[in-house]
């Protein structure tokens, strides 16, 4: 049977829509406050993974300093309110614009000195190290202990008792960026990073500049995600260099790109779904034993992909749906 006049761009469309509106209704069909604080932090995390996928995907550079820059925004949002009393609703613009310098600090010095591959990702690891072991011991920030948010529900501060709220916030957050990205993707911008992706000295040759759009892309992915430090802070209300700056948090923020497929906006939500879904049921399986135990399936999984499907679970869904559309739209 072949539905004519139904393109497979408008199947597609079609299929996003339905989505949406699914994670619209969500919070009505999920009984439990667990499962709604496992819906936001699926959210959470396709934020993370779809900015990562920015500057790993698109860009094709491998970065593990994201954790840190996530942290700078939690950071940054958080002291404005304690120090100044600066609501999350104003600090969190800071705390992107902290998170992009960062970003520019650091890819600066390394886009310039040509570094990619595997010396640019050591490179972010360096630097991500040195960024814990230095807000471990700053009084400033709270050292080991962190720092600790007014608790009291209130509109200003974004604290609230039910877990709604911050649900439709990191939903809204989540859309706002998909849409971004997928402009970006479609632009004269995406055009040049899958170009230095694919053949770096070739883009050079054909009169990209490599390192400013480089620069661009990584600037672009830590404003967001210090954006999403501010809402992990307000919703957590607390953070600690031991539990949002380590290199496993970075590793998890590349998983979801990489498990669900880099270079696709489809692969980080994708990947979200697998990479939460299995790290909080490991959890609740075999609590605090499974902080070994989740990197470890983690690896498997990868190890799976990289033998049957390098490009990622939404390429291997993608070659399933070709087959349907090809079957019956056109």
């Amino acid at each position: 049977m072949e539905l004519k006049g139904f393109s497979r761009n408008t199947f597609r469309l079609w299929m996003a829509i339905v989505l949406f509106l699914l994670a619209l209704v969500a919070p009505a069909l999920i009984r439990s406050v667990y499962g709604l604080h496992l819906a936001i932090m699926i959210l959470f995390y396709i934020v993370l993974g779809e900015c990562w996928n920015l500057v790993g995907g698109y860009a094709g550079q491998l970065s593990f300093a994201h954790a840190s820059l996530f942290a700078f925004g939690a950071y940054s949002s958080s002291l404005l309110l304690i120090k100044v009393g600066i609501p999350p609703y104003v600090g969190l613009f800071a705390a992107g614009m902290v998170s992009g310098i960062a970003a520019l600090v650091l890819g600066f010095p390394c886009f310039t000195a040509k570094l990619k591959g595997h010396y640019f990702a050591l490179a972010t690891v360096g630097f991500a190290e040195v960024m814990r072991l230095l807000f471990l011991r700053w009084q400033f920030v709270g050292m080991a202990q962190g720092l600790s948010l007014p608790p009291t529900p209130s509109l200003k501060h974004f604290v609230f008792v039910s877990k709604i709220p911050y649900y439709y916030a990191i939903l809204s957050f989540a859309t706002i960026v998909l849409l971004v990205l997928y402009i970006i993707v479609g632009s004269k911008l995406g055009l040049y990073l899958k170009a230095i992706r694919e053949n770096e000295e070739k883009a050079r040759h054909l009169g990209i500049n490599t390192r400013l759009y480089k620069l661009i892309a990584f600037f672009i992915s830590a404003f967001f995600v210090g954006i999403s430090g501010t809402f992990y802070a307000q919703y957590i209300l607390h953070i600690d260099p031991q539990s949002i700056m380590t290199l496993n948090h970075s590793i998890k923020i590349a998983l979801v790109a990489i498990v669900g497929g880099i270079g696709t906006l489809i692969g980080p939500i994708i990947g979200s779904f697998i990479v939460m879904g299995l790290d909080e049921g490991l959890r609740v399986l075999f609590g605090g034993e499974a902080k070994g135990i989740d990197f470890m399936v983690f690896g498997i999984i990868v190890t799976l992909i990289a033998i049957f499907e390098p490009r990622g679970i939404s390429k291997l869904i993608s070659r399933i749906t070709r087959v349907i559309s090809q079957k019956y739209f056109k």
